[in-house]
């Protein structure tokens, strides 16, 4: 499954408008920096680690939403593999987010010779947690919403469901990925914040720890609820 989602996400145009957006915006901020003031950004490395979550957090959101749907009309071929379900999600989930951490880690490489901190390790870790936490939301809403689309085909296709539909997915869900990071990044940033050294990697690796958790349940979660709903999804 692993194999086939890394496959999949070169062979959907969607996904791979994605991927290159998500490639492409670390180049142009590094450009910004060699070409601009890099003393400014070794006075403040807690922004630049920071910042990793946050694009971490725009790459796997384009991976992995509507992650059922982009499978268009293999959908239902996917459907009949003896697989267990969970195990589906698990290697969707493991592929974009190995995706989604490519152009992040070569950025924080970047970062790390550039402004010489060990907050950009702290910080790149938060990146993981960022990208756990958002695919595993994804995972969940992607069997209560889905939008199959015909790869022949520019525009998406609807198989059901109404504007409600829609509005969850521009609405409640960029709230409940906001919500459900929270844990990732906020002990590091208090730690940065108030300038408490130890909170920073305690609250990292925490952080990770409860992504990883999050991760799991939800692959669990997701691969029972869609052998309840797979005919609804399809």
């Amino acid at each position: 499954t692993l194999v086939k989602e890394l496959k999949l996400i070169w062979r959907v145009p969607q996904r791979r408008i994605g991927l290159l957006q998500s490639i492409l915006a670390p180049f142009v901020l590094i450009f910004a920096v060699f070409f601009g003031d890099m003393s400014a950004l070794r006075r403040l490395p807690e922004w630049t680690a920071m910042g990793l979550p946050a694009i971490i957090l725009f790459a796997a959101w384009g991976l992995s939403s509507n992650m059922l749907g982009m499978e268009s009309r293999g959908l239902g071929t996917l459907f009949l593999t003896p697989a267990p379900r969970w195990q589906i999600f698990t290697g969707k989930g493991i592929a974009y987010g190995l995706t989604a951490l490519i152009p992040t880690a070569f950025y924080a490489a970047v970062l790390g010779f550039t402004a010489r901190s060990p907050l950009i390790i702290f910080g790149l870790i938060a990146a993981i947690g960022t990208a756990l936490t958002v695919i595993a939301v994804n995972m969940v809403a992607s069997i209560y919403i889905t939008f199959p689309f015909d790869e022949s085909v520019a525009t998406r296709q609807r198989s059901g469901g109404s504007c409600s539909t829609g509005l969850a997915q521009i609405i409640l869900m960029p709230i409940a990925m906001a919500i459900a990071g929270l844990p990732t990044t906020v002990p590091m940033a208090a730690g940065i914040w108030f300038n408490l050294p130890l909170l920073i990697p305690i609250g990292a690796f925490a952080g990770l720890a409860y992504a990883a958790a999050l991760f799991v349940w939800a692959t669990r979660y997701a691969g029972r609820v869609l052998t309840e709903r797979e005919p609804e999804v399809i």
